[in-house]
Protein backbone atom coordinates (compact mmCIF):
# COMPACT_ATOMS: atom_id res chain seq x y z
CA UNK A 1 0.00 0.00 0.00
CA UNK A 2 1.48 3.65 -0.46
CA UNK A 3 -0.82 5.58 1.25
CA UNK A 4 -0.44 9.68 0.58
CA UNK A 5 -0.89 11.99 3.91
CA UNK A 6 -1.35 15.87 3.80
CA UNK A 7 0.35 18.49 5.72
CA UNK A 8 -0.66 17.91 9.51
CA UNK A 9 -0.22 16.09 12.25
CA UNK A 10 -1.18 12.05 12.25
CA UNK A 11 -0.92 8.84 15.02
CA UNK A 12 0.23 6.28 13.42
CA UNK A 13 -0.89 2.77 14.83
CA UNK A 14 0.59 -0.06 13.43
CA UNK A 15 -0.31 -3.82 14.05
CA UNK A 16 2.50 -6.35 13.69
CA UNK A 17 1.90 -9.89 14.99
CA UNK A 18 0.67 -11.30 12.00
CA UNK A 19 3.01 -8.98 9.62
CA UNK A 20 5.74 -11.15 7.04
CA UNK A 21 7.45 -8.38 5.43
CA UNK A 22 8.34 -4.65 5.18
CA UNK A 23 7.40 -1.46 5.89
CA UNK A 24 8.86 2.12 4.65
CA UNK A 25 7.57 5.87 5.96
CA UNK A 26 8.52 7.71 3.61
CA UNK A 27 7.80 11.24 4.23
CA UNK A 28 10.22 13.51 4.21
CA UNK A 29 8.98 15.38 7.31
CA UNK A 30 7.56 13.01 9.67
CA UNK A 31 9.71 12.97 12.76
CA UNK A 32 9.43 11.38 16.41
CA UNK A 33 8.04 13.71 18.78
CA UNK A 34 11.11 13.21 22.14
CA UNK A 35 8.70 14.22 25.73
CA UNK A 36 11.08 15.60 27.94
CA UNK A 37 11.46 13.30 30.65
CA UNK A 38 10.59 15.59 33.59
CA UNK A 39 10.56 19.76 35.13
CA UNK A 40 14.56 19.85 34.65
CA UNK A 41 13.98 20.47 31.13
CA UNK A 42 12.65 23.86 30.03
CA UNK A 43 11.79 25.16 26.79
CA UNK A 44 12.67 28.64 26.86
CA UNK A 45 10.54 30.98 23.90
CA UNK A 46 12.57 33.44 21.48
CA UNK A 47 13.13 37.14 22.68
CA UNK A 48 14.36 39.37 20.01
CA UNK A 49 14.29 42.05 22.32
CA UNK A 50 16.83 39.96 24.39
CA UNK A 51 18.61 39.19 20.87
CA UNK A 52 17.78 36.06 20.09
CA UNK A 53 15.32 34.77 16.96
CA UNK A 54 15.21 31.18 18.04
CA UNK A 55 13.84 29.06 21.43
CA UNK A 56 16.31 26.98 23.57
CA UNK A 57 16.02 23.97 25.85
CA UNK A 58 17.48 24.59 29.60
CA UNK A 59 18.63 21.97 31.37
CA UNK A 60 19.19 22.28 35.35
CA UNK A 61 20.67 18.70 37.00
CA UNK A 62 19.43 17.14 40.14
CA UNK A 63 23.17 18.23 41.84
CA UNK A 64 24.88 21.51 41.21
CA UNK A 65 28.72 21.10 41.50
CA UNK A 66 30.15 23.07 39.61
CA UNK A 67 28.94 27.48 38.92
CA UNK A 68 29.25 27.07 35.11
CA UNK A 69 27.38 26.51 32.22
CA UNK A 70 27.65 23.65 29.54
CA UNK A 71 26.76 24.73 25.71
CA UNK A 72 25.72 22.14 23.17
CA UNK A 73 24.67 23.75 19.60
CA UNK A 74 22.41 21.56 18.02
CA UNK A 75 22.96 19.52 14.89
CA UNK A 76 19.98 17.93 12.75
CA UNK A 77 22.32 16.66 9.91
CA UNK A 78 20.07 17.73 7.35
CA UNK A 79 18.24 20.36 5.67
CA UNK A 80 15.07 21.34 6.48
CA UNK A 81 12.07 24.64 6.62
CA UNK A 82 10.11 22.99 9.11
CA UNK A 83 11.46 24.55 12.43
CA UNK A 84 9.90 21.22 14.62
CA UNK A 85 12.49 18.88 13.18
CA UNK A 86 15.31 20.81 14.62
CA UNK A 87 13.37 21.55 17.94
CA UNK A 88 12.77 17.42 18.13
CA UNK A 89 16.30 16.55 17.07
CA UNK A 90 17.39 19.54 19.99
CA UNK A 91 15.24 17.74 22.48
CA UNK A 92 16.91 14.73 21.58
CA UNK A 93 20.13 16.08 21.68
CA UNK A 94 19.72 17.56 25.45
CA UNK A 95 17.94 14.25 27.03
CA UNK A 96 21.20 12.50 25.57
CA UNK A 97 23.80 14.85 26.96
CA UNK A 98 22.13 15.64 30.31
CA UNK A 99 24.02 12.26 31.51
CA UNK A 100 26.98 14.49 30.80
CA UNK A 101 25.77 17.50 32.62
CA UNK A 102 24.19 15.66 35.69
CA UNK A 103 28.13 14.06 35.93
CA UNK A 104 29.61 17.48 35.69
CA UNK A 105 26.87 19.18 38.21
CA UNK A 106 26.58 22.22 35.69
CA UNK A 107 23.39 23.36 33.75
CA UNK A 108 23.35 22.67 30.31
CA UNK A 109 21.97 24.58 26.97
CA UNK A 110 20.92 23.27 23.68
CA UNK A 111 19.67 25.58 21.02
CA UNK A 112 16.75 24.77 19.09
CA UNK A 113 18.65 27.13 15.87
CA UNK A 114 16.92 26.14 12.33
CA UNK A 115 18.82 24.70 9.12
CA UNK A 116 16.82 25.64 6.06
CA UNK A 117 16.28 24.01 3.00
CA UNK A 118 14.95 27.51 1.96
CA UNK A 119 18.64 28.99 2.13
CA UNK A 120 20.91 26.00 1.18
CA UNK A 121 23.55 28.20 1.15
CA UNK A 122 24.10 28.23 4.92
CA UNK A 123 25.10 26.22 6.94
CA UNK A 124 23.56 27.77 9.78
CA UNK A 125 24.55 24.73 12.35
CA UNK A 126 28.44 24.80 11.08
CA UNK A 127 28.21 28.73 11.98
CA UNK A 128 29.89 29.43 8.16
CA UNK A 129 30.56 32.12 6.74
CA UNK A 130 27.25 32.54 5.13
CA UNK A 131 25.50 32.73 8.47
CA UNK A 132 27.60 35.35 9.77
CA UNK A 133 27.31 37.16 6.73
CA UNK A 134 23.66 37.09 5.54
CA UNK A 135 21.05 39.99 6.10
CA UNK A 136 18.14 37.39 6.87
CA UNK A 137 17.80 38.84 10.45
CA UNK A 138 16.83 35.69 11.97
CA UNK A 139 19.53 33.77 10.91
CA UNK A 140 22.12 36.76 11.10
CA UNK A 141 25.04 35.94 13.63
CA UNK A 142 23.60 32.95 15.65
CA UNK A 143 26.85 33.39 17.21
CA UNK A 144 25.64 36.88 18.95
CA UNK A 145 21.94 35.10 19.55
CA UNK A 146 23.75 32.00 21.31
CA UNK A 147 25.40 34.54 23.51
CA UNK A 148 22.17 36.84 23.88
CA UNK A 149 20.58 32.98 25.08
CA UNK A 150 23.32 32.47 27.18
CA UNK A 151 22.95 35.77 28.46
CA UNK A 152 19.01 34.96 29.12
CA UNK A 153 19.89 31.27 30.52
CA UNK A 154 22.06 33.14 33.40
CA UNK A 155 19.68 35.78 34.01
CA UNK A 156 16.89 32.47 34.82
CA UNK A 157 19.34 30.52 37.03
CA UNK A 158 20.10 33.75 38.90
CA UNK A 159 16.33 33.79 39.88
CA UNK A 160 16.16 30.39 41.28
CA UNK A 161 19.69 31.45 43.46
CA UNK A 162 22.14 30.05 40.44
CA UNK A 163 25.01 32.56 40.37
CA UNK A 164 27.08 31.26 37.09
CA UNK A 165 30.73 31.97 35.98
CA UNK A 166 30.94 34.31 33.20
CA UNK A 167 32.64 31.88 30.83
CA UNK A 168 31.00 28.86 29.75
CA UNK A 169 32.09 24.80 28.50
CA UNK A 170 31.57 24.40 24.90
CA UNK A 171 31.17 20.67 23.43
CA UNK A 172 30.25 19.79 19.70
CA UNK A 173 31.02 17.35 17.09
CA UNK A 174 30.82 17.04 13.55
CA UNK A 175 28.91 20.53 12.05
CA UNK A 176 27.88 20.98 15.72
CA UNK A 177 32.30 20.99 16.26
CA UNK A 178 32.63 23.14 13.63
CA UNK A 179 30.09 25.68 15.15
CA UNK A 180 32.00 25.50 18.95
CA UNK A 181 35.31 25.86 17.33
CA UNK A 182 34.55 29.19 15.32
CA UNK A 183 32.35 30.36 18.00
CA UNK A 184 35.65 30.09 20.01
CA UNK A 185 37.33 31.74 17.53
CA UNK A 186 35.18 34.57 17.33
CA UNK A 187 34.34 34.65 21.29
CA UNK A 188 37.61 33.59 23.24
CA UNK A 189 36.86 36.06 26.27
CA UNK A 190 33.93 34.01 27.20
CA UNK A 191 35.07 29.93 26.44
CA UNK A 192 36.82 28.66 29.41
CA UNK A 193 37.37 25.22 27.63
CA UNK A 194 36.07 23.38 24.63
CA UNK A 195 35.58 19.86 23.60
CA UNK A 196 35.58 19.22 19.60
CA UNK A 197 35.36 16.49 17.49
CA UNK A 198 35.09 15.78 13.56
CA UNK A 199 35.42 19.62 12.74
CA UNK A 200 37.50 21.94 10.56
CA UNK A 201 40.46 23.87 11.44
CA UNK A 202 40.64 27.73 11.25
CA UNK A 203 44.22 28.74 10.50
CA UNK A 204 45.66 31.30 13.02
CA UNK A 205 46.82 33.51 9.67
CA UNK A 206 46.25 36.38 7.41
CA UNK A 207 47.56 34.96 4.24
CA UNK A 208 48.82 31.70 2.66
CA UNK A 209 51.30 31.61 -0.46
CA UNK A 210 50.04 35.57 -1.10
CA UNK A 211 46.42 34.10 -0.65
CA UNK A 212 43.88 35.40 1.41
CA UNK A 213 42.31 33.85 4.40
CA UNK A 214 39.22 35.40 5.15
CA UNK A 215 37.06 33.75 7.95
CA UNK A 216 36.43 30.57 8.80
CA UNK A 217 39.41 29.67 6.68
CA UNK A 218 42.05 32.04 8.75
CA UNK A 219 41.67 35.31 10.79
CA UNK A 220 42.01 38.00 7.40
CA UNK A 221 38.73 39.61 8.08
CA UNK A 222 38.60 38.68 11.94
CA UNK A 223 38.28 42.42 12.84
CA UNK A 224 35.99 43.42 10.49
CA UNK A 225 33.34 40.89 11.84
CA UNK A 226 34.51 41.17 15.51
CA UNK A 227 35.56 45.09 15.55
CA UNK A 228 38.86 43.74 17.28
CA UNK A 229 42.24 42.52 16.29
CA UNK A 230 43.01 38.86 16.21
CA UNK A 231 44.99 38.25 19.61
CA UNK A 232 47.21 35.63 18.85
CA UNK A 233 49.57 35.80 22.34
CA UNK A 234 46.31 35.39 24.26
CA UNK A 235 45.27 32.59 21.92
CA UNK A 236 48.51 31.07 22.09
CA UNK A 237 48.37 30.29 18.43
CA UNK A 238 50.95 30.91 16.00
CA UNK A 239 50.90 31.07 12.21
CA UNK A 240 54.08 29.09 10.99
CA UNK A 241 54.26 26.79 8.32
CA UNK A 242 56.93 24.07 8.26
CA UNK A 243 59.35 24.25 5.26
CA UNK A 244 58.72 20.70 3.17
CA UNK A 245 62.01 18.82 2.53
CA UNK A 246 63.71 19.55 -0.95
CA UNK A 247 61.94 16.12 -2.59
CA UNK A 248 59.23 18.04 -2.33
CA UNK A 249 60.26 21.81 -3.50
CA UNK A 250 59.51 21.21 -7.16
Amino acid sequence: YSIGLGEGKFKLDIEVSKFTGAAAIGYENIFTVNELPNNNYSIIPSNPSRGFHWDYILYIPITLKNDILLVVPNNTGKESDYIDIHKEKAKELIIYKSELAEELGVPLLVPIFPRPVSHDEIYTHALDRGTILTNISKLNRLDLQLIAMIDDSKRILSGKGIILDKKILMSGFSASGDFVDRFTFLHPEIVKAAVIGGSDNIIPCETLNSENLPYPLGIYDYEKITDRKFDAVKSKLVCKFPRLSSRYDK
